[in-house]
């Protein structure tokens, strides 16, 4: 019994130095974001520099309102670039903790909102949080011997969701980060505030305070990306609904969040210069059904590209055997569970579905991708814990570690078989660059290149480019001088022009 004991103790500290492994590699290499592209031109529209904070303040909400008119109805996004942004403020040591900022702040978003997922298994029946339904074995000993088990489905969803890719425009660009990472983060704290107002066990004030904090959040969330926007009210109202199934009653703080979150996607949607930029960009009129059909080619595509070059196939072998061992410990509502984990699914054609029809064709920038490929792993591991369930209660696997054991030889032989190497997984490559230096090397000749333009008396300055490092977001310029972001740097520094050697 102590050996056991001692096994699961082990286990919840390995899992914690891998997420705390992980959490440090991103801040780290977060830490050496340098200033590119659309960081220095929205600063430059911004206008106001080094003013007194009420000043920029208003600065920053007269921005919002030029752009919403004029280009795109982000407006929270849009805020957050103008009110955090670097250049007009406190330059590099800002832009430093801003990066690192959203590193934490999405991979800790990211975490609660899994373990608070992971909490329907434990204390109650899976969707409801319903004290009668319970739950893990009933008896508090044994379902305290399972949170190993939690730690490990919690360390396997964060494992697969930062192995998806290298996004760089998220980690490693201000624009990037601030447009789709940060929006995307609150968007997962709310949700995790909406599967806590859920649960029985919170009391009455605490859900009231739970879901006006959620509200707000989701409303704010949903003026960043129309992606991030679709995602966090197609998730609002799928969880509205299934608990509604599963209850019998529609919850007044669920239906206010969703309606906080449709509101501010309805302000972003509506915005003039959505379509001011989109006849711009891709003609007149609106292309519903192309949209569709990109969106039909990318989920196809990218989930593909998951199951064949990440380690999702191998992670969602082990989570059916995950669900097959926790089936025969709690009593899980298998129909909702079933109807969330099949409508899920949807969650990232629902998050593409707004690009395609904005961009008016096929293209699906990194940033996007990181929206995209979160919510795919998401909900495609969770039909993985789904499966194992079914396995179990439908196929009669036995939960007493054999179909574990089989699962488990399954995955090895698949590891040793696959083509996937260590040296490709994007984790791997980011700790790599961190480790011998490669970021900060490329960081410090930008910082160069930044003092230069600063200091440099001449009125035409033409610049030697750093090598460009791969999986980094780095500094470039137009071949043509004349080019918006040649005129954004040369603006900023009170150059006439910038070009590149």
């Amino acid at each position: 019994m102590k050996g056991k004991k001692a096994a699961e103790i082990f286990i919840i500290i390995a899992c914690v130095i891998v997420l705390a492994a992980v959490t440090t590699v991103f801040a780290m290499g977060a830490g050496y974001t340098v200033l590119s592209g659309d960081d220095f031109t929205h600063g430059v529209r911004v206008g106001a520099f080094h003013v007194s904070l009420p000043q920029y303040f208003a600065a920053s909400l007269l921005y919002v309102q030029d752009l919403y008119m004029d280009w795109q109805g982000t407006w929270f996004s849009m805020f957050l670039q103008a009110f955090l942004s670097p250049i007009n403020n406190f330059g590099l040591p800002q832009l430093r903790a801003v990066m690192v900022g959203n590193a934490l702040l999405f991979l800790g978003s990211l975490a609660a909102f899994l373990w608070t997922g992971l909490s329907y298994f434990w204390t109650a029946a899976g969707i409801g949080g319903k004290e009668a339904d319970v739950s893990c074995e009933t008896a508090a000993g044994p379902a305290r011997s399972l949170m190993s088990l939690r730690f490990v489905i919690l360390t396997l969803f964060f494992l697969s969701i930062v192995n998806a890719d290298v996004y760089a425009e998220i980690y490693f660009w201000f624009s990037g980060a601030v447009a789709y990472s940060m929006p995307f983060s609150l968007m997962l704290i709310a949700l995790t505030l909406l599967l806590l107002i859920n649960k029985e066990t919170v009391s009455s004030r605490r859900s009231k305070v739970c879901a006006g904090t959620a509200a707000v959040l989701l409303f704010l969330a949903s003026g960043g990306s129309l992606a991030v926007a679709g995602v966090g009210c197609y998730m609002a109202l799928l969880l509205t609904g299934i608990f509604f199934l599963f209850t019998g009653r529609v919850s007044r703080y669920n239906l206010t969040v969703f309606a906080a979150g449709f509101a501010g996607a309805l302000i972003n949607a509506a915005a003039p210069g959505n379509f001011s930029r989109h006849d711009g960009t891709a003609g007149a009129g609106l292309h519903f059904g192309q949209a569709i059909g990109y969106t039909v080619r990318m989920f196809t595509e990218e989930t593909c590209r998951l199951f064949r070059e990440t380690v999702l196939g191998l992670v969602f072998l082990l989570l059916i055997a995950a669900g097959v061992y926790l089936s025969g410990r709690c009593r899980i509502a298998i129909r909702e569970y079933g109807i969330a984990a099949a409508f899920a699914l949807l969650a990232g054609a629902v998050a593409y579905f707004p690009v395609a029809l904005g961009y008016g064709g096929y293209y699906v920038p990194n940033r996007c991708y990181f929206i995209i490929d979160t919510v795919m792993v998401l909900s495609l591991l969770n039909l993985a814990l789904f499966l194992g369930i079914c396995g179990h209660r439908l196929c009669n696997l036995p939960s007493d570690g054999r179909t574990t054991a089989v699962l488990l030889y399954i995955c090895l032989a698949a590891f040793i078989v696959t083509p996937l190497s260590m040296e490709e997984m994007p984790l791997y490559r980011v700790a790599r660059y961190v480790h011998n230096g490669s970021y900060r090397e490329y960081y410090e000749k930008c910082v160069a290149i930044y003092d230069y333009l600063e200091t440099c008396p001449e009125e035409d300055v033409e610049l030697e480019m750093p090598e460009y490092i791969e999986d980094f977001e780095c500094f470039y310029m137009d071949e043509d001088e004349d080019g918006w972001v040649n005129q954004g740097i040369a603006a900023y520094y009170g150059k006439r022009s910038v070009r590149r050697k």
